[in-house]
Parts: structure tokens; sequence; C-alpha cells
């Protein structure tokens, strides 16, 4: 589908990699049309103070694209690229604990947080977070920017956010890639 072996990461305020057109066209709109064909009852709905959003329930049950689509990404070929370009051994969840399939109405959001560290049955660190954002004729105005902050670490139950380093609009077809640790801030507060 696409490599990130060639590229080379950002890395204020932490390492980082955005990727416009990153799957073939005509599987990404079949994607997309496959997610805003999946029934309402299929979704769970996170609404608190921290975050509004849709999270498909099932990750098992992916339809056909988005499963060759979750697929490639677990590849030990695209696992493989993703360590080299971060520099670190990284494995596959089989668990599949982190991953995911969101969908936002108007008005939601996700305040800006660090990942959660360690997985709850491997205890492995968390290392890499890894989007496709797939919000066809997303406009500049609609917000919903994925902002990446610089902050204290967040460890510390008072950690101060310090400053918004990049936005990310969440163009159709943009992937999105980085590294989970105590400094990564990151959201969609807008």
């Amino acid at each position: 589908m696409f490599s990130v072996k060639n590229l080379k990461l950002n890395n204020k305020p932490y390492n980082y990699l955005v990727l416009n057109n990153a799957l073939p066209l005509d599987i990404a709109k079949v994607a997309q049309k496959e997610i805003l064909s999946i029934s309402d009852d299929e979704w769970d709905r996170y609404d608190n103070p921290f975050e509004n959003k849709y999270t498909l329930r099932n990750k098992d049950n992916l339809p056909p694209t988005v499963h060759t689509i979750f697929s490639f990404l677990t590849s030990d070929k695209f696992v493989e690229e993703l360590s080299f370009l971060y520099g670190i051994k990284l494995f596959n969840d089989p668990t599949k604990n982190w991953w995911g399939v969101h969908k936002y109405d108007d008005g939601d959001k996700l305040d800006i947080h660090v990942d959660a560290g360690i997985h709850p049955f491997s205890k492995q660190k968390k290392q890499v977070t890894l989007g496709i954002y797939l919000s066809k004729d997303w406009k500049e105005e609609n917000g919903g920017h994925l902002e990446l902050w610089e902050g204290e670490n967040a460890v510390d139950n008072n950690a101060k956010l310090i400053e918004c380093k990049d936005k990310v609009l969440p163009e159709f077809n943009t992937l999105l890639t980085f590294e989970c640790n105590d400094y990564a801030w990151h959201g969609n507060p807008h």
C-alpha cells in the first residue's frame, strides 16, 4: 500500500510523521464508505468531560477493506518499517487493545492528553500511535485539528502544557503517527 521506510520524522515537540495521500485513493474511498455504512448500533459512544466520540465495538468484525488496511498496518513488513523509522523494536498487539475505528459528530472532541502507557494484559509499553483520517472533503474551517503540544512530564499529576507546536488538519487520506511517551501531549479539543 505505502512505505514509511525512507521517510524522516519531525522531532518537535516529539517524534511524529504526517503523510498525505497515504493509501491508494480507491482503497481510501472504499474504506470511508464502509465505515460510514456501519449501523449506529455497532458503535460505542464516549461522552464525558474528556472526550466525545464513537468507537467501533467489534474489532474482529471489520468491513473487508478496513480489515485489509489493518492487516497491512500490522504486517511484519510494515511493523519492521515503523521500528526502523522510530529506532524502537515494535511488536504487534494480538489482543487489539489499542486498535480502533473512531468517528466524530460535529462538536465532538478529545482533550489534550498522553496515551495510556502500559498494556493491561502483556504489560508492554505502548510505543507508537498511528491513525489514518478518512474525513472526505474536510476543510480548514471544519476544525478538528489534531494538536501536538509541548508539555511537562505526564507522570507529574500537575504537569503543565506549555505550547501547541503543530496542528494537523484531519484531511482525507492523511496518516499521522507519533511516538508515545510521557511528553507526547496531543488531542483534537476543537
